[in-house]
Parts: C-alpha cells; sequence; structure tokens
C-alpha cells in the first residue's frame, strides 16, 4: 500500500515539475523594443559568459539593435565604465548587473 502511494507521488511530481517548466518560455524582444532600448542602453558582455548570451538571445534576430560592448574586445571601454560584472547594462548614467527580463528592462528604460 505504502509503495503504491509513493509510485503516486512519484507521478505527480514528475507531472508538476514537466507542467511548472513549461512557464519558463522567455520573450522575445520585437524591433522597436530593441531599438528603443538599443537607443537608450548599452549592454556589456564578455565572451565565455554564460548569461551574457542569455541576455543577447533574448533579442533573437533583433539583437543587431542593441549597443553591445564586449570587455573582451574593449576592456578599456569597460573599465571607463567602471564595469566590474557581466553583463551589465549602462542606463541613464547607471550600472545595473546582471541578467534583467525584458519586462525588466521596459521598465527600467521606458520603452
Amino acid at each position: 500500500m505504502i509503495g503504491h502511494k509513493i509510485k503516486i507521488f512519484l507521478a505527480l511530481l514528475i507531472i508538476t515539475s514537466l507542467v511548472s517548466g513549461c512557464s519558463n518560455v522567455v520573450e522575445v524582444a520585437d524591433a522597436n523594443t530593441s531599438k528603443c532600448i538599443g537607443e537608450k542602453a548599452s549592454l556589456y558582455v564578455k565572451d565565455g559568459c554564460p548569461f551574457c548570451e542569455k541576455q543577447k538571445e533574448m533579442f533573437g534576430e533583433n539583437v543587431k539593435y542593441l549597443n553591445i560592448i564586449d570587455c573582451s574586445l574593449d576592456p578599456q571601454k569597460c573599465i571607463n565604465t567602471n564595469i566590474v560584472k557581466v553583463p551589465s547594462w549602462f542606463i541613464n548614467e547607471e550600472i545595473h548587473e546582471g541578467f534583467y527580463t525584458l519586462k525588466e528592462l521596459k521598465t527600467i528604460i521606458d520603452c
């Protein structure tokens, strides 16, 4: 009897995990939002940074509209802006460290 209850519990746990995992769909920025963010902010990244890649992937093909500074290629720009962690966003003369969702960026940047 106890074995049967454990099997049911495990099955429910697996189903719950699968269903909740589906809600983690990342919103992809459209062209207008990407252009707005690109005009008002700079994204600082570095080669080999998985969160930097995730941040850029959030824009899909519209990543081309962003102002991206790669600290691997141009370390002096990062030093001049006081960037110590990547990814970082430079918005309104302020550094915002870490990964930001599209919703968070739109709120901070007013896009």
